[in-house]
């Protein structure tokens, strides 16, 4: 009975252990918010930006490298740490070092090494930002790392060293209306509308033209994600992953589960950069589905460790979308195609933004992995900044 006993407390210290570390899941249908913090300093004292946001992807928590160097955090705090990112055309390298040791990061290989010694950890790329797992790089440097849920104010990411002053419930409880009102001030601008232009009662007396005339602004400021179906042999991403990173922005890309091996180097680009990654299966029979989504995640965890929880359904049916999303899936759906006609060898950029002039909501764009993409995508990006429709990265949390 005593050795049922220390079994059983055992077993609970286990399993209180793997909550601490790893990621809450938000509440339904919100979206995922961070706040993060050195010490007792908070980074974007002005408010929450998605830029500086600490991400989850495949279960850990990656922060901005630059919260680690006291000349790059705007915090003024000193955790011994300097780092060094290299870029040019061809690689792209971060080194972080103090007297600990150094680490360093080759993004586009997606390998570290840790003194020279490879080791289980990689760094990604958002918005033109590197990010590096928070908990993986606090513990080589001999650092605290802090994941602490809120109910109504997203989630404490704290990294510390020895001369914090407070402890996590300190400063969960000093900072409470702050965090509160950074977190409402965040969400108020993700969920903020354009308003459209009012529409002229008719009237008897002619209303005579402005000399003038304004552009109308019903279209301004539209949101539209972006997603590139990735199938076959003919997949060229060259181009395109290009034009995403010149123009600093995220896209989704869907993959099928049984062509990741075949393009296993894209798949690695693709995360490398920092982009999303679904998968695109058959879904006219739920248990086949979810059956493909399984073995679609195990390849990404041996390819990128990572996994993915967005999935696009092709022959989708009521029972298999409600069985996906009762597995933790993420449904996306495009409700305009973009892709280039077959045989041609750009896309028709003036006819794409055409069709997004006629729209009044969030669009959900959808373009195929070909080398017409990527001969064009940049002129659309362009064209589309110019005419103010934002790209917004694709969010499992955003997807419903």
């Amino acid at each position: 009975m005593r050795k049922n006993l220390l079994r059983r407390m055992t077993l609970c210290a286990l399993v209180l252990a793997i909550l601490l570390v790893l990621p809450w899941g938000s509440a339904a249908g919100e979206p995922e918010v961070y706040q993060l913090a050195v010490n007792e300093s908070f980074l974007d004292k002005d408010g929450l930006t998605t830029a500086n946001m600490p991400v989850a992807v495949g279960g850990t928590i990656y922060v901005p490298y630059t919260v680690f160097d006291k000349n790059k955090n705007n915090t003024g705090v000193d955790l011994g740490i300097s780092c060094l990112e290299y870029k040019d055309a061809e690689s792209h390298a971060l080194t972080m070092f103090s007297l600990k040791g150094t680490l360093i990061f080759d993004i586009n290989a997606q390998t570290c090494l840790a003194n020279d010694e490879y080791v289980e950890m990689r760094a990604i790329v958002r918005n033109g930002k590197t990010f590096v797992p928070a908990n993986g790089v606090c513990q080589f440097f001999g650092l605290q790392y802090s994941y602490r849920p809120t109910e109504t104010a997203g989630t404490l990411i704290r990294i510390k060293n020895s001369y914090a002053t407070l402890s996590d419930e300190r400063l969960l409880n000093s900072s409470e209306s702050y965090r509160q009102d950074r977190y409402d001030r965040y969400i108020q601008s993700l969920n903020a509308v354009p308003t459209a232009t009012p529409t002229p009662t008719p009237s008897a007396t002619p209303i005579l033209p402005d000399p003038t005339p304004e552009v109308p602004e019903e279209t301004s400021g539209l949101w539209v994600y972006l997603a590139v179906r990735c199938e076959g042999e003919n997949t060229r991403l060259d181009g395109a992953l290009t034009a995403l990173k010149r123009r600093g922005e995220q896209a989704l890309f869907l993959f099928r589960p049984e062509e990741l091996a075949e393009l296993d180097e894209q798949v690695r680009r693709v995360v490398g950069a920092g982009h999303a990654v679904g998968l695109l299966v058959d879904g006219s029979d739920a248990e086949t589905t979810l059956a493909a989504l399984e073995e679609g995640n195990a390849l990404l965890a041996d390819l990128v460790w990572s996994r993915s929880h967005i999935v696009c359904l092709e022959n989708g049916n009521e029972t298999t979308r409600r069985a996906v999303e009762e597995a933790g899936w993420h449904l996306w759906s495009a409700n305009l195609d973009a892709s280039p006609y077959e045989g041609t060898s750009a896309m028709n950029v003036s006819g794409i933004l055409s069709r997004l002039e006629k729209r009044r909501s969030t669009v959900r764009m959808e373009l195929t992995g070909s080398a017409a993409t990527s001969a064009s995508l940049e002129r659309l990006l362009l064209q589309m900044e110019q005419n103010d429709y934002r790209l917004r990265p694709v969010l499992e949390t955003e997807l419903g």
